[in-house]
């Protein structure tokens, strides 16, 4: 006994701290790096120890913490387990990020805001419970948490940011409260296992790519109180084959599971999951951008009359679409607009087409001929790049012949 207290007497200081770090779990001062702010609060700026489980002291040398600092315990890899005390109120950007061995985690009921990337790539959390306390989830909050399967977002939040739950791969059901009022940009993009989720009626915006990626979303209800979807919502949701809209939304409306504006008569977005034969209904006047893109499944589809413009990237990367009919009332085919439908044989151009945009069939790899009716109608830089079958067929002197003639494409008069 005696041998064993002079052993733990001749220990150095650095020898105690390991040993108070790792195997008390107690956090003192020397443990960590912090500052005074101008409130006499602290707030903590980094973390120094060893231990694997940590909770954070509520006061240091007398003096509240309140704040966890930018990056505070950014990629401590070894931390499995971290209690944040009830003083602190806010979480700076990455102040958990990277922390890769990170299970679980106590938030107070005093934070108010979670930041940008607070959490991003703890890849071992599977669980988390935000406090009601908490009015705004910042960018990237929880990005690349892969092993998060649910989540509860609290009532009081009212906007969740770009990205915030980006790349939660094994995130299979989310609660958004009434108290939300927009979904940023890329909010649940690449979420691969979410089969199912509720927009509330407090939303009125869904931010570009919000749902990008969801390859495992079957359908989705936009309800009355939207008035902004952005483009790319819901772009590489592979199994996606009903989008829903409450029939009292002013905005927009859904037709078989397919997306459209009221106002501008604009078709939105048809589900990627659709399969086979695809008749856009009449009275529709323009097909938006990238509105068809990865519609891999669909083999036709009819574009009515009343359209007047096809737009940039509208039918990107079908690539099992087979045939399509362009009516003489469209004016114009944007760039992109049928980029990489690689089983496309043949197009015809009718006479009031004016413009063919740049890249508009490039990669049509299987086209065999696109008629151009027009002499007038202008063909954009690389419209048929990469279209190693093609033959074009206008009139004599017109101006897709002079575009065949200059990039050594074979033309036929018609």
């Amino acid at each position: 006994m005696k041998e064993t207290i002079k052993t733990i007497c001749r220990l150095t200081e650095e020898d105690k701290k390991c040993i108070r770090s790792k195997y008390l779990n107690i956090v003192s001062p020397d443990d960590l790096e912090y500052k005074y702010n101008d409130d006499g609060t602290v707030t903590i700026t980094k973390y120094v120890g060893i231990a694997i489980e940590v909770n954070i002291p509520s006061e240091i040398e007398g003096r509240v913490v309140t704040s966890i600092g930018e990056r505070a315990f950014g990629g401590c890899s070894s931390l499995t387990n971290i209690i944040i005390p009830d003083n602190v109120t806010s979480i700076g950007y990455g102040a958990f990020g990277d922390c890769s061995s990170l299970e679980s985690i106590t938030i107070p009921n005093s934070v108010t805001s979670i930041g940008a990337r607070t959490f991003s790539d703890c890849i071992s959390l599977t669980n988390i419970t935000i406090p009601d306390s908490v009015t705004s989830i910042g960018g990237y909050a929880f990005s690349g948490c892969s092993s998060l399967t649910n989540i509860i977002i609290p009532d009081n939040v009212t906007s969740i940011e770009y990205g915030a739950f980006g790349d939660c791969s094994s995130l299979e059901s989310i609660t958004i409260p009434n108290s939300v009022t927009s979904i940023g940009v890329g909010t649940f993009s690449d979420c691969i296992s979410l089969t199912n989720i509720t927009i509330p009626d407090s939303v009125t915006s869904i931010g570009e790519w919000a749902f990008r990626g969801c390859s495992s979303l079957t359908n989705i209800t936009i309800p009355n109180s939207v008035v902004i979807v952005q483009r790319g919502a819901f772009d590489g949701c592979s199994k996606l084959i009903d989008i829903s809209v409450d029939t009292n939304n002013k905005v927009y409306f859904s037709i078989d599971g397919v997306l459209f504006s009221k106002i501008k008569k604009e078709l939105i977005r048809c589900p990627e999951g659709k399969k086979g034969v695809y008749i856009i209904p009449y009275s529709i006047k323009s097909i938006g951008n990238g509105s068809f893109r990865n519609c891999s499944n669909l083999v036709k589809i009819v574009i009515p009359d009343s359209v007047k413009s096809i737009d940039y990237g509208s039918f990107r990367d079908c690539s099992n679409l087979l045939e399509i009919t362009i009516p003489d009332s469209v004016k114009s085919i944007g760039p992109l607009a049928f980029i990489l439908c690689s089983n496309l044989t043949k197009v015809f151009i009718p006479n009031h087409v004016k413009s063919i945009g740049y890249e508009t069939f490039e990669g049509c790899c299987n086209l065999e001929s696109v008629v151009v009716i027009n002499r007038y109608t202008k063909i954009g830089e690389d419209a048929f790049n990469a279209c190693n079958k093609i033959v074009l067929y206008g009139k004599k002197n017109s101006k897709v012949q002079r575009y065949a003639q200059k990039n050594n494409i074979k033309f036929k008069i018609i």
